[in-house]
């Protein structure tokens, strides 16, 4: 926390040189001489040394709120202040500059009365006492309303600084919502008026009483007395009206500066409160917007959490179905062959019931463990993965051979363009697998079912050197799907089909899920109206070879 002057020193050095100006309106206005003006001085610094010895003690007793802060600030006692003892805290912080301009311009009027008695009583002067007095009396008002206007702005700059370093270190956010600082918008704009005010008004009669004796004074001694008083009051003047602008302009600035760097992923307390209502005002607007912009964060957050999660879920439901679906195929393999060895026990001799089963038990295995799997972490299928295109085709035909072996699978011509041997994609084997024995088995049903002369499957690669995206097209020369109808069987309406489109396509429609999943595509393409069959698009990413 950047280290604040102590609230006993609240006039800066500036305002204080500036003050000092005002002592060349005592040899111009009251012309004592050299021994009356050292004696002035030396009665005025004694009654300034008798008010600073109390000044302290006086002052907190009157307000003992402020010791927290007046007139040294006490971080550590302000460290454990709990809540409600905080947000007195910051009232009393927020009242300090009223009350204190208001303390400093009474004890003044008690500071100046030895200068005052020895300005009437020690002074020589050849004017009549009313005169005299009227000019004390005069330049003492001014001083006062200067400290007063002075004092008044430098004390909210002094509170309003401290008020920022206490809430980065210590958030004040809590105080800050619920302070009950009420919004008064000509307050600082009053006080610093009647000091300006009063110090023009108290210095144009000091002019006039001036002006008025003007057979005491030569017309030079005039001239020079109403324009000394002229520049000191027009320099008191602005100097209040300074220290208003600063403040008040400074505060407009700290605002557009949090809007200019305004980044809601890094902004996390609210601003801090001036200690003058007008600028508290709008910081409480802008602390406003900033608890409601994080409650709809907070909503929107919880939102999309929500979405992901049901996101995730009905991910997970959907690869366990394509796992139940898939897992059917091989399981009725087993039980067809252990159906016919019970009921021919010689035909365990035959090796292709042995091979059916390993083969079967294998992938059913294989299937439940990729369940298992991603059950276990469903983040794993967006970690980096290489598959080989050639190596999941191979197995993929070795179960289609082990299912369709006795419907004539033999008779179907399976062509793999030699291209895609070296081409690794981003997706898990066993997902590929999943896609690949779906597409397969659907075209090979297809076209046992219809008893398609000369059955054919071809899968080849997209023609061009390879991409960052490989295109694989499947194409079989069974009766044919068209693109509307597999938009429909797997699209997001697909709940809109009927009964039989729901159970004939739930394996297409779900490894259409699990492609999209993987960042890719499998679509149906159109085919001339002279050409049958299906030729299906998949595309997915490319994985970079393995070293």
């Amino acid at each position: 926390m950047n280290q604040l002057k102590s609230f006993k020193d609240i006039l800066s050095p500036v305002s204080m040189g500036i003050f000092s100006t005002f002592l060349i309106l005592f040899p111009i206005l009251l012309r004592p001489s050299l021994f009356e003006f050292f004696i002035l001085i030396v009665a005025d610094s004694l009654a300034f040394m008798v008010t600073q010895m109390v000044d302290q003690r006086i002052y907190l007793k009157l307000n003992p709120k402020a010791a927290l802060f007046f007139p040294d600030i006490k971080t550590d006692a302000i460290q454990v202040l709990n809540e409600e003892q905080k947000l007195d805290f910051f009232n009393s912080l927020a009242e300090f500059p009223k009350k204190r301009a208001r303390y400093v311009a009474t004890m003044t009027y008690f500071k100046v009365i030895p200068a005052f008695v020895v300005i009437l009583f020690f002074f020589k002067y050849d004017i009549p006492l009313w005169l005299q007095a009227f000019k004390a009396a005069g330049i003492t008002l001014t001083i006062n309303a200067y400290f007063y206007g002075a004092v008044f702005i430098e004390s909210h700059d002094l509170a309003s600084r401290l008020i920022a370093d206490l809430h980065l270190k210590f958030d004040f956010q809590r105080v800050f919502r619920q302070t009950n600082l009420s919004y008064n918008r000509k307050d600082f704009e009053t006080q610093e008026r009647l000091a300006i005010l009063s110090i023009w008004t108290f210095m144009t009669i000091l002019q006039w009483g001036v002006v008025s004796n003007h057979n005491a004074n030569g017309p030079v001694s005039l001239s020079s007395q109403v324009v000394a008083i002229g520049l000191v009051g027009l320099t008191l003047i602005s100097r209040i009206w300074y220290l208003g602008r600063r403040y008040f302009f400074g505060g407009l600035e700290g605002l557009f500066r949090f809007f200019e760097d305004f980044d809601p992923s890094r902004v996390r307390n609210n601003l801090p409160l001036h200690s003058a209502s007008i600028l508290s005002h709008f910081e409480r607007i802008i602390n406003s917007l900033l608890d409601r912009l994080r409650a709809y964060e907070a909503e929107l957050t919880q939102w999309i959490f929500k979405q992901t999660e049901e996101g995730r879920y009905r991910a997970l439901g959907e690869v366990s179905a394509l796992v139940v679906h898939d897992l059917s195929a091989p399981l009725h393999v087993i039980h067809f062959c252990t159906e016919q060895l019970k009921e021919s026990p010689d035909l365990i001799r035959d090796p292709r019931y042995l091979e059916n089963l390993a083969v079967n038990g294998a992938r059913s295995l294989e299937l439940i463990n990729s369940l298992k799997a991603y059950l276990k972490d469903p983040k794993s299928k967006r970690q980096e993965v290489s598959t080989c295109f050639e190596d999941a085709h191979r197995h993929v035909m070795r179960l289609l051979e082990t299912r369709f072996s006795m419907q004539g699978f033999n008779q179907i011509m399976i062509k793999l363009d030699p291209r895609l041997g070296q081409i690794h994609l981003k997706i898990t084997s066993a997902d590929l697998i999943h896609v690949l024995l779906n597409l397969y088995s659907n075209s090979i049903e297809n076209l046992l079912n219809h008893s398609i002369s000369d059955p054919e499957i071809r899968v080849n690669s997209a023609d061009g050197p390879l991409q960052s995206v490989a295109e694989i097209k499947i194409y079989d020369n069974g009766t044919g799907l068209c693109p509307e109808k597999y938009e429909h069987l797997t699209g997001l309406m697909f709940f809109q089909g009927s009964s039989a489109d729901k159970r004939s396509s739930l394996g297409l429609r779900l490894i259409r899920r699990l492609v999209e999943g993987n960042q890719g595509t499998l679509v149906v393409l159109q085919q001339p109206p002279e050409a049958r069959g299906t030729l299906f698009s998949l595309k997915l990413n490319v994985a970079p070879l393995p070293q």
